[in-house]
């Protein structure tokens, strides 16, 4: 009986507050977001939309996004300050690009995104991790006491299509026009126009 009664107020408000309102306003209220987000990084292009729940860190000096982009909701682009990797601008996100709900950009060193990047869901693409994976002796100590380490930089080329869950680790360059499936883990070099897939990143086309 009860499920009864909700159906029907929920029919009733949508005779009051359709669906496509309510995306409507999900959509004014993200350029509102947009435009206040913008003080907290060093560029945020014309026409680009950040989607409501972005978290940053030290997002003011090395975060650049260009013209045309979207910013998945409740998304995560940190970029920490170390003086070993002195690079002034350490996310460079070029135009065009849309990234999904939920995305996590990680950066201490470098990571440069071409333009017309997309992306599903869930990606993860980060140029550090918590220690060398190489030296043993820090297995021995807990991993956010171990010192913050980047194998290299990460480059993504134009027109990059990287699928829902795909991770992009340190020191990988991703040629223009190359395909990333769905939960790949890609820790080599992907050249242009290739598509790679599994768990790590191979090509298969």
């Amino acid at each position: 009986m009860l499920y009864k009664y909700i159906r029907t107020f929920g029919n009733l408000l949508h005779c009051i507050w359709p669906y496509s309102l309510s995306q409507r306003f999900s959509r004014y209220y993200a350029w509102f977001y947009t435009a206040w987000i913008a003080h907290n990084v060093r560029k945020i292009g014309l026409h680009t939309e950040v989607e409501p729940g972005l978290y940053l860190v030290n997002g003011k000096k090395y975060i650049e996004i260009g013209d045309y982009c979207l910013i998945g909701r409740n998304s995560h682009i940190t970029a920490h300050e170390m003086p070993q990797y002195n690079t002034p601008v350490k996310i460079s996100i070029g135009d065009g690009c849309m990234f999904g709900p939920d995305m996590h950009i990680t950066a201490v060193n470098s990571i440069r995104i071409g333009k017309n990047v997309r992306t599903g869901k869930s990606v993860l693409i980060s140029d550090n991790s918590h220690g060398d994976p190489k030296d043993m002796a820090l297995r021995n100590i807990a991993p956010n006491a171990r010192p913050i380490y980047s194998k290299g930089a990460i480059v993504i080329g134009d027109n990059v299509w990287i699928g829902e869950k795909a991770a992009i680790l340190a020191g990988v360059t991703i040629g223009e026009g190359a395909i990333i499936g769905a939960n790949a883990v890609v820790t080599k070099n992907i050249p242009p126009y290739s598509i790679a897939a599994g768990i790590p990143a191979r090509i298969i086309k």
